[in-house]
């Protein structure tokens, strides 16, 4: 079964999780501050941590580079009511898995706790059985220190299941990065998929994205279709220029990035 410690200073809060939790199957405990929470994890182990920010003896924060050594295999989730981009960003960067902001959308928070489990089980598979994988590594040549903080955040973020921003002008490699980073993750013997958003037509950018149901539209009439995040399931999708995309269509891929779930374009089920 698999174990989650909550460390959060309001009782109703934490009550209201234990209990969504556990009627999930997953075996909780909960701690009122940080302290507490290092105190448990050196008595048993946990696969996931959910933590609130601000708490008192220790905050979330503190909490997390501390589990570092503690308990480095435990998923951290960190939740606030006091999001910013810049404390968002510094969690990812400090190794939360990710980050809800409170009030806490509870489908969001399962559906995130489901992913970081995935994870935990994705990497024991590998540590017992290597992979091969999908494609080569792509050959990557410099010596430069700029270079060399490329490869060192290529080895980071190739370790986590996340979303990662690939920022440069036109011929400077950003596609050898995805691919980089695709070979030496735990997804590197499942698909990898370069999808173009610029030559796809606007009208057809969500059919593409997340595939349709039977009848959906006109044209698609006789049979239900795959988009790409359904054929790449488990494996890793390489968005290039993903600001060619229309604003309505990035709303609604910032809701699958966020929530790791979608539907096709016609239908009602989340996958």
């Amino acid at each position: 079964m698999t174990k989650i410690l909550i460390a959060e200073d309001d009782f109703h809060t934490m009550e209201g999780l234990t209990d969504i939790l556990e009627e999930e199957g997953y075996a909780v405990t909960g701690v009122s501050d940080g302290q507490q929470a290092i105190e448990m994890v050196n008595k048993t182990s946990f696969d996931v941590l959910l933590t609130d920010m601000k708490m008192p003896k220790l905050n979330g924060m503190d909490l997390m580079g501390k589990m570092k050594h503690a308990s480095p295999d435990t998923k951290i989730i960190m939740m606030t009511a006091f999001a910013t981009v810049e404390t968002a960003v510094q969690a990812m960067r400090d190794g939360a898995f990710n980050y809800i902001t409170k009030p806490i959308d509870f489908d969001q928070l399962l559906g995130t706790i489901q992913s970081a489990v995935r994870e935990n089980k994705l990497r024991k598979q590998v540590e017992l059985q290597p992979q091969t994988a999908s494609i080569s590594e792509p050959v990557m040549i410099g010596k430069s220190a700029k270079i060399e903080e490329v490869f060192q955040k290529i080895e980071k973020v190739s370790k986590a299941v996340a979303t990662v921003l690939i920022r440069g002008e036109s011929g400077t490699g950003k596609e050898l990065v995805a691919r980089a980073i695709h070979v030496k993750s735990l997804r590197s013997d499942k698909t990898f998929m370069d999808f173009g958003c610029a030559s796809i037509p606007e009208n057809l950018m969500e059919a593409e994205l997340f595939g349709t149901e039977k009848g959906a539209y006109t044209g698609a009439l006789t049979s239900t279709r795959k988009g790409i995040f359904e054929r790449a399931d488990g494996g890793t999708i390489f968005l290039d220029e993903i600001g060619e995309i229309s604003g309505t269509v990035q709303v609604k891929l910032l809701r699958v990035l966020q929530e790791r779930r979608f539907e096709r374009l016609g239908g009602t089920v989340a996958r």
